[in-house]
């Protein structure tokens, strides 16, 4: 998983690619650390799906922008639209399906 540090690097990647995975993490946030080792395996086995993460204190204007409440955060888009958004417990089995109707 990539590691970005801006909302606007975060902005160029959506545009870019077609499938985007952001996870939306903070400090010292256990919860946080056991997703973000859970996407890691989650993405090991997934192609053509981009990921990155960004630590809201690296950029905190990514909560506004993304309407983050809570950490962590997993929102995935589409051709630039948002198309499922997870917060807190993340539910891979529902990912999985979403991602799978996308092909």
């Amino acid at each position: 998983m990539e590691k970005t540090e801006s909302v606007e690097e975060i902005r160029s990647i959506i545009k870019e690619e077609e499938k985007v995975l952001l996870l939306i993490k903070t400090s010292n946030c256990s919860v946080c650390t056991a997703v973000e080792q859970q996407l890691d395996e989650f993405l090991h086995e997934r192609e053509g799906l981009k990921a990155v993460k960004i630590n809201i204190k690296d950029d905190q204007k990514v909560s506004g922008e993304y309407m983050v409440l809570t950490a962590p955060a997993v929102i995935l888009f589409f051709h630039g639209k948002e198309i499922w958004r997870g917060a807190r417990f993340i539910s891979f089995s529902e990912m999985e399906q979403v991602l799978l109707k996308l092909g």
